[in-house]
């Protein structure tokens, strides 16, 4: 799986393991022959040359915690979706956590303009957290049984996609810095959406039936 997301070369690029951590590669918005990756069990990974060359953090930089998601931030650092939070880390194994988080941990993380927005996990609760690089602070998607599952940037829009893990019924959201939309609704609790294009108003999903877990029916939603 690493191997094969290495030898990509769009910007980014994305793919599920076999449990519910994705594994992420992704370039420095501003330099893309840098790229990061992270992979659920095997740590961080750094190149400055476009993937010809590797250095892994893994250990030196995480200790034992698990990585989710990566965003590059700046020339040399990333930040690091964990089993315990958001950690920045620097390309020379530095590692400091960002504050503002409660506990728990973050399973997806996203660029969006000038901050990084975190689908934050804890106990019973969970949502949207917006991060200026050290420290993180609660959107209005934050409540009791929230379970973010995929998040998305396009230009000034964020697109979210929440469970509620009591129902299991699901919301497509359309953010804004100032206003949050549900943009649809799956109210069968049958289906488990993530959101993997978008592009203005049109915006593609990847809706797995619930029922179907051992063998899904995956399909893409273009509404």
């Amino acid at each position: 799986m690493i191997a094969l997301l290495f030898a990509l070369a769009s910007t980014q690029a994305s793919a599920h393991s076999s449990s519910f951590g994705p594994t992420k590669l992704r370039s420095l918005p501003a330099n893309p022959s840098e790229l990061w990756a992270v992979a659920e069990g095997w740590g961080v990974l750094h190149s400055a040359t476009g993937g010809d060359d590797w250095t892994w953090l893994g250990e030196e930089a995480l200790g034992t915690t698990t990585g989710y998601d990566v965003v590059p931030w700046e020339p040399g650092v990333a930040l690091v979706a964990t089993t315990t939070g958001i950690v920045r880390v620097g390309a020379d194994c530095s590692a400091t956590p960002l504050t503002g988080l409660p506990e728990g941990f973050v399973l997806v993380l996203e660029r969006w303009a000038d901050k990084a927005v975190a689908g934050w996990i804890g106990d019973g609760v969970g949502g949207l957290y917006t991060c200026d690089g050290s420290s993180c602070t609660a959107t209005e998607v934050v409540g009791a049984g929230y379970f973010p599952k995929s998040l998305l940037a396009d230009g000034d829009t964020l697109w979210a996609t929440i469970v509620q893990t009591d129902t299991l019924s699901a919301q497509l959201l359309q953010m804004t810095t100032s206003t949050v939309v549900v943009a649809q609704e799956y109210p069968d609790g049958d289906s488990d959406p993530r959101v993997v294009y978008a592009n203005g108003d049109t915006v593609h999903l990847w809706v797995r039936p619930r029922t179907d877990a051992a063998v899904p029916d995956y399909r893409i939603s273009l509404d």
